[in-house]
């Protein structure tokens, strides 16, 4: 049995590719073979190519109990010659039938199909017509440029309960657009060499886990050299026996942090905030809603599935919001606890980012990094100290560095785009991928940009309400642009045309331009942005009827 040790990546990933070579059949394998995953289940950990046959040595993953079904009609289709070659047979794995998953939430198998043309680099694997599994899957040998360099990760998962993968991406990356990379685990322990030309900050996060959408964001650190550690149970932290100097520079940061927090007993304010119900820490208007909303939720738990359910259960929501944006969320005793903390949080932050900009390295940064994200978050006035601090100390080394941009984008979207501010410029790609800029599109009109996505039910339900405000509107100076963000453009095509929208429709495909992040919204479902003729917002996230009745206001005449 060959030690499963398999790695798929998205097209801005490479991995590792090793070639071995038998004297008789002059077999050429490729491990970790680079390619772009179309689906989240299953993995190409190796292929093996000679003139009587190739090889895919693959890993199924889903739930256990829950069924995963791939059909014996799949081909590959070469890359360089457009060539088909048929699957011959799987081993290990019944075709054409729905296969449960045993306990352990994972299979492994061989898939046989016809020998490829040694002018193939590469292949597409299509399951069934329309249902592509990877795209440019590497069956020949990729070469590392000499500005590449190799992090090594190996180390053990300690946790009673089964992990058999851990997911790896970028530190932004959210794994509905681009899907994460995937390192084996096998016996609770893993070993993986990743291959970059620059120093990146990554995520790592047990696959179990993010099934059951609850889990760990743990960050790591890559640059060249070994890391040997263990990923703990319940917590965002990882044990270091050997690792690079990013990594442990990253763990000196946490635990001084952590040792100032202790220093100021922390704990006991979290404690007595802890113990308070809910009676004590709410106004009682807010408390009032919780009862309400707790009532919603036992109700819809008996009921199932209802829309006048869901509608209120979202009124109350924004209820709530509206409360808390108030500031008549909590109570006067819960309040002051809140202001204790975050005064003691203040001080301690501000401190450590001072020292930090000292040596303003990408484990600093990255801290940084999340101080801006928390202050824009709950709208702190630390936001401008800390930009400035990155301005000052770290974006002469770091601005170019895919976190510096990111920073740069969502702080100038925390102090930007808000109700009465320009309307920043941006720009997307039509469907057919031609550039587009959006400001053009809207410039002197009443314009509602919709963020949606395909995969996004409630974007497309708020998109849905649009389009008769948009049809009573569009001969009046009132416009809809539309922009998905989509994994592939495909996605988006079906979308629109089972909603029917009838407006303009760009597409940020894998957050090439970070759309969602420069209107500030992160990896939230969508939003909705109205712009008035002088470019100016005039409001953020409205219904439908708000915006007919802004719109009614100033063209209904």
């Amino acid at each position: 049995m060959i030690h499963v040790s398999f790695f798929t990546k998205n097209t801005l990933a490479v991995g590792i590719a090793v070639l071995f070579m038998t004297n008789a059949a002059a077999q050429t394998v490729v491990d970790y073979p680079d390619s772009q995953n179309h689906e989240d289940y299953i993995e190409v950990y190796r292929t093996a190519t000679d003139h009587k046959q190739t090889v895919f040595d693959v890993t199924v993953y889903n739930l256990p109990g829950y069924w995963i079904q791939l059909s014996s009609a799949g081909v590959l289709r070469g890359c360089q010659t457009g060539k088909t070659y048929r699957m011959v047979k799987a081993e290990g794995f019944e075709l054409d039938k729905q296969v449960v998953m045993p306990d352990s939430g994972c299979r492994d198998f061989k898939c046989y199909f016809e020998p490829i043309d040694a002018r193939d680099q590469a292949v597409h694997w299509i399951d069934v017509e329309n249902d592509t599994l990877f795209t440019a899957l590497n069956v020949c040998p990729v070469s590392h440029s000499k500005e590449m360099f190799a992090c090594r990760i190996k180390g053990t998962v300690a946790d009673e309960r089964p992990c058999v993968r851990l997911l790896f991406y970028d530190f932004d990356q959210d794994n509905r657009v681009r899907l994460p990379l995937s390192i084996p685990v096998r016996g609770n322990r893993f070993d993986y060499t990743y291959y970059t030309d620059k120093p990146e900050v990554k995520i790592l996060t047990k696959w179990n886990e993010y099934m059951e959408g609850s889990w760990y964001v743990i960050p790591f650190f890559v640059e060249q050299g070994e890391n040997e550690i263990t990923i703990l149970p319940e917590s965002q932290d990882l044990e270091l026996h050997r690792a690079t100097a990013a990594n442990q520079e990253w763990k000196r940061i946490r635990l001084e942090t952590d040792r100032r927090g202790d220093e100021c007993r922390l704990d006991e304010y979290y404690k007595t905030m802890r113990e308070m119900s809910p009676k004590q820490k709410l106004t009682p208007e807010a408390f009032a809603l919780h009862e309400r909303l707790q009532a919603l939720y036992a109700k819809k738990e008996k009921q199932g599935e209802d829309q006048a359910l869901d509608d209120s259960i979202d009124q109350i929501y924004k209820q709530r919001a509206q409360l808390k944006e108030a500031q008549k969320m909590y109570s006067p005793e819960y309040t002051q606890l809140r202001e204790n903390v975050d005064g003691i949080w203040s001080l301690i932050n501000r401190t450590m980012v001072t020292q930090m900009a000292k040596s303003p390295s990408l484990p600093a940064l990255y801290r940084l990094y999340q101080l801006i994200a928390e202050a824009i978050d709950e709208n702190s006035p630390e936001l401008r100290p800390y930009y400035q601090i990155y301005q000052r100390s770290f974006a002469p080394l770091w601005s170019e560095h895919p976190l510096g941009k990111h920073l740069e984008y969502m702080t100038q979207a925390g102090i930007q785009m808000k109700v009465g501010e320009q309307y920043p410029l941006f720009e997307a790609r039509d469907l057919d991928g031609k550039q587009v800029s959006v400001n053009g599109l809207i410039k002197g009109k009443w314009a509602l940009i919709d963020l949606w996505a395909s995969w996004c039910g409630p974007c497309r339900q708020h998109s849905e309400e649009m389009i008769p405000v948009y049809r009573k509107y569009a001969d009046k100076g009132f416009t809809v642009v539309g922009i998905a963000r989509e994994q592939n453009v495909s996605d988006a095509l079906e979308a629109i045309r089972e909603d029917g929208y009838p407006w303009m429709q760009l597409i940020d495909l894998r957050d090439e331009f970070c759309i969602w992040l420069r209107h500030g919204i992160g990896n939230s479902g969508g939003c909705l942005f109205l712009v008035d003729p002088e470019g100016k917002i005039a409001a953020i996230h409205p219904s439908a009827e708000e915006v007919e009745a802004i719109l009614e206001q100033h063209l209904g005449h």
